[in-house]
């Protein structure tokens, strides 16, 4: 109280002073003082119990941040910390996204992550909401105790790293409504037990949070439930009928990119209040009942993309739909969409339509009744659907907020007809893989100002490209291959003002000098394919990142200025006429990934060096001369080299490191000699060699047998795959409370590798260079026996020792090889028996052991190896019998092992049949003396069973006394008529 009255007279001072000429300022200054005064000495703000348990919050947090926590005493006026006006109780704690806070604030980003113990929370009683998500905790839930907050409505733990098992405590949020704990990490059963008695819960939200099993009936129960997202799972089974009927209140239902299978339950089709339904991504099967959907009038999003679904589905069925914006039914395969049902759609205005690999029906297009109905389309995805016909003008003179066109893999035909009105909403269109025809029009810069990605790929369309493309300030991807435009390419497409990130206009008929690579920003050019000439640009960005000239008529060499660009990771010059040295400038491109220099004219010797990251370098069908430099042979991370088919010499250097990546190594067609190194062995990781055609000589390394040569999925070979791929999210669409994301993928591919198997030369590529192993030493001059090792490669596909000086007998191990599909190990000197062992081979298309000096009777094959002819066996004087016109004598003919084989087998399996026959009949027998006599049951069976032997008996010796009766009276007749 003196305290109090000392403040009143200051008080009365102030305002004395202030009528004497003091300002009103000094007042609000000692009113300042004087709250704050209060607050420190009588506990005015949040309760002391939430203002410690803050305090350790923050203390376990342990991070930048929270700067203003613990410098006021009232908790309410922290960040992130909101209170009750009226009971200054904390209300709401917001204290998601750290990582986020921190990097925009500090510049810091910790992403070690933390745990915390959820029981500080229960000294807030008054709490209603506690958004911890996006935070980096980790740690179990199930011990967490939380049964404190009675009033907690809202609860967000998602983006984390817990581990979700829902624990008994949650049974005490009698006042929850919204429960988020999607992405974390669960690896178990979706149990929510717990939730069961949460009448009030209206959302929950356990997506990503890598659940399994399949959906509990318990689920049902939660009756009150508006939104269910259980999307990006791995829950298996079907959708249960008897759980869609508890959840009468759902209006949004995500079950997206899960393992559901089965047919879509009738039951869905009586949640009158569903808005929004994502089944997408499952395997959901079955036909579709037309009247499913008719029930649902507050429907506003439909996705059921990428299932198995099949049969009729008429579009008729929505027509009533009047709140429908979005219906998505992609990759159906097996769906019949009839999208001119012959209904009125007035009351229908989609915003998003995607039938894309449907079997839309073929009227969607040549009589577009339905598309010209619709007003607001935003999104229409009609690709792969082998549609024909030319683009309907009204599609876009009616739609005049058209973002994102596809219509691409049709059979879509004539010149492409632009509206007369400006689309400026337009982002995406895609039409490729068509049979439009004409030229591009010139004012397509004018129609479509803010175009993001045009693609008009593989199709029939001629004439010279417009300069005015270039004009388009926010196209990012411009693909125009794989058609038939011709003249030069316009400066402008690759000047510095360009907008492009990807630019595509290989395999045309463009001819013309290359003009200046000028691209800003990070970009891919290619312009492979075409009929170009001239040098390469001495002028290329810094910024670019591919470059693919490859196949054209470029004449030249590389100039020096190439290490200017510095941003280069795949640079492709394969197919030209270009020659001279390759200048040690390149050495200097540090992130290149791919280099091919292949089928040109360059020549001298290989340089000392090359760039540090190379993961893909091809240099074949050159003149490069002088021996191969140890580099090469000595990058960690350099997983194809192939300089076959140029006229290098000398030995493979023995300097070869150990644990590199290599998967592919291709020297074939050059002039080597000296022996295998066994440092070659080193290369363990090794799928395809190929040292063929040159002049090796000595003996083939034993330990060849440890290396690899097995179909592995390398992570460094998909890694360069995948730099093929540009990928772009360029919109996001909103529909309610749903949402897509559409992406382009611009893709390249992995370069073909050349080489010799089964008889043949061929190219691989793609999928086929990374399932192809491959052995090929064939045309040296290796001498000694083929190691016995070799049968340890059990993946080994193609193996080709032919053409050189091999002696010694066939291994039996060569057996071992389960996936060889070609062996020659023709023309050598190898004697001695054919192994019969070979008869287990199954996949074998082409077989040759011709032409050495092998004896003795051709085992008597089956299967496979049965199906080849003389040419296999032909050359080898001793060998006789089928299929070489000699017989093989019966004195000299031993039975073939394959035949004792096959009788040691065949008796073998006779007395296992026997023994396990025995051993059932005795087995039986007992079991059924032991039931019959020692068994309530068995004794009540056996006194049946005689009762009907005895009944049986007496019947059937009554008949034989009928039957000898009758045949004695037949004898004393005939004997009476004599």
């Amino acid at each position: 109280m003196p305290l109090i009255g000392e403040l009143q007279h200051n008080n009365m001072g102030l305002c004395h002073c202030h009528s004497n000429g003091f300002s009103w300022r000094a007042l609000i200054v000692w009113t300042t003082l004087v709250t704050n005064m209060l607050n420190s000495f009588f506990g005015v703000g949040c309760p002391q119990e939430e203002y410690e348990a803050l305090l350790e919050f923050r203390a376990s947090y342990n991070r930048t941040g929270l700067s203003s926590w613990g410098k006021q005493r009232d908790c309410c006026l922290w960040e992130r910390v909101i209170c009750d006006n009226s009971t200054k109780q904390v209300a709401e704690l917001q204290l998601s996204d750290f990582l986020t806070y921190q990097l925009v604030t500090y510049g810091i980003l910790d992403v070690q992550s933390w745990k915390l113990n959820l029981s500080i929370f229960s000294s807030f009683r008054e709490l209603r909401h506690l958004n911890l998500s996006a935070d980096y905790i980790s740690g179990s839930l199930s011990s967490a105790d939380i049964s404190g907050l009675d009033k907690l409505e809202v609860l967000d733990l998602s983006i984390n790293e817990i581990t979700i098992t829902i624990p008994p405590s949650f049974r005490t949020l009698r006042s929850l409504k919204v429960l988020n704990l999607g992405d974390n990490n669960s690896n178990g059963t979706l149990a929510i037990e717990a939730l069961v008695g949460l009448k009030k819960l209206q959302v929950l939200d356990l997506a990503g949070s890598h659940l399994t099993g399949e959906i509990p009936m318990s689920l049902g129960y939660l009756t009150s439930l508006k939104v269910l997202n259980l999307g990006r799972n791995n829950i298996t089974g079907s959708l249960p009928s008897e759980v869609l009927q508890g959840l009468k209140n759902l209006q949004e239902l995500q079950l997206q990119h899960n393992n559901f299978n089965g047919s879509l339950p009738l039951t869905l089709g009586n949640l009158s209040s569903l808005q929004h339904v994502d089944l997408s991504y499952n395997s959901f099967e079955g036909t579709t009942p037309e009247h499913l959907f008719t029930g649902l009038g507050s429907l506003q999003y439909l996705d059921l993309s990428y299932n198995n679904l099949h049969g009729n589905f008429p579009l008729h069925s929505f027509a009533n739909m009047s709140k429908l914006e979005g219906l998505i039914l992609s990759d159906n395969k097996g769906l019949e969409v009839h999208i001119n049902s012959g209904s009125s759609f007035q009351q229908v205005q989609l915003r998003i339509l995607m039938l894309s690999s449907c079997k839309l029906d073929k009227s969607a297009i040549l009589t577009p009744n339905f598309l010209c109905s619709q007003r607001q389309l935003e999104v229409l995805d009609l690709s792969d659907n082998h549609l024909t016909g030319n683009i309907p003008a009204c599609l876009l003179d009616n739609n005049t907020k058209m973002e994102y066109l596809n219509l691409g893999s049709n059979l879509l035909t004539g010149p492409i007809h632009l509206p007369s009105h400006h689309v400026k909403s337009m982002k995406i269109i895609d039409v490729s893989v068509n049979l439009f025809v004409g030229s591009i029009r010139s004012n397509i810069s004018m129609v479509f100002p803010n175009l993001m990605v045009l693609n008009l790929s593989s199709n029939h369309l001629t004439g010279s490209i417009p300069s005015s493309l270039a004009t388009m300030r926010q196209l990012q991807i411009l693909d125009l291959s794989d058609n038939l435009t011709i003249g030069k390419i316009p400066a402008q497409l690759t000047s510095n003002s360009s907008p492009f990130a990807v630019l595509k206009l290989s395999n045309n008929n463009l001819h013309g000098k290359i003009p200046d690579v000028n691209f800003v920003g990070s970009s891919a050019c290619y312009l492979d394919g075409n009929m170009l000439s001239g040098t390469l640009p001495s002028n290329i960005s810094r910024d670019i990142d591919i470059l693919d000239v490859r196949d054209n008529e470029l004449d030249g060499s590389i100039p020096e200025t190439i290490s200017e660009a510095s941003s280069l990771k795949y640079l492709i010059l394969k197919g030209n006429h270009l020659h001279g040295q390759i200048p040690q400038s390149i050495c200097n491109l540090t992130t290149l990934f791919v280099l091919d220099l292949s089928d040109n004219n360059f020549s001298s010797s290989l340089p000392p060096c090359f760039p540090p990251d190379v993961l893909y370098l091809d240099l074949a069908n050159n003149a490069f001369t002088g021996e191969v430099p140890r580099v090469l042979l000595n990058f960690s991370q350099l997983l194809v080299l192939d300089i076959s088919k140029n006229h290098l010499s000398g030995p493979i250097p023995m300097q070869i490191g150990s644990e590199l990546e290599m998967n592919i190594l291709i020297m074939r067609e050059n002039s080597f000699k000296g022996q295998l190194p066994v440092q070659l062995c080193n290369l363990r990781k090794l799928r395809i060699l190929d040292l063929s055609h040159n002049q090796f000589a000595g003996s083939i390394p034993s330990c060849i047998g440890t290396m690899a040569f097995r179909i592995t999925k390398s992570a460094l070979l998909f890694q360069l795959s995948d730099l093929w791929s540009w990928a772009f999210i360029y919109h996001h669409w909103s529909v309610g409370h749903s949402s897509i994301d559409l992406t382009y993928i611009s893709t390249g591919g992995l370069q073909e590798e050349e080489f010799s198997t089964k008889g043949n030369l061929y190219e691989y590529q793609n999928d086929g260079l990374v399932s192809m192993t491959l052995i090929d030493i064939s045309v040296n001059k290796l001498t000694g026996k083929i190691p016995t090792e070799i049968g340890n490669l059990s993946g080994l596909v193609s193996l080709n020792l032919s053409y050189n000086q091999l002696t010694g007998q066939i291994p039996e191990t060569l057996s071992n090889l389960y996936q060889i599909e070609s062996l020659d190990i023709s023309n050598n000197r190898l004697s001695g028996d054919i192994p019969w062992q070979l008869g287990q081979l199954k996949f074998l298309e082409v077989f040759s052991i011709a032409q050495n000096n092998l004896s003795g009777c051709i085992p008597s094959f089956r299967d496979q190896l049965a199906t080849f002819g003389k040419a296999t066996y032909e050359g080898n004087v001793g060998l006789h019998g089928p299929p070489l016109d000699e017989t093989c004598a019966t004195s000299s003919n031993k039975t073939t092992s394959s035949e004792e084989e096959d009788k040691e087998v065949s008796s073998i399996d006779r007395i296992i049949f026997y023994a396990i026959s025995t051993t059932a009949y005795i087995g039986g027998f007992w079991i059924s003396i032991a039931f019959l006599f020692c068994t309530r049951c068995g004794r009540t069976v056996r006194i049946r069973l005689d009762n009907c032997v005895d009944f049986l008996y007496g019947e059937i010796s009554m008949v034989v006394h009928k039957l000898v009766f009758m045949n004695r009276g037949g004898n004393r007749n005939r004997k009476n008529r004599v």
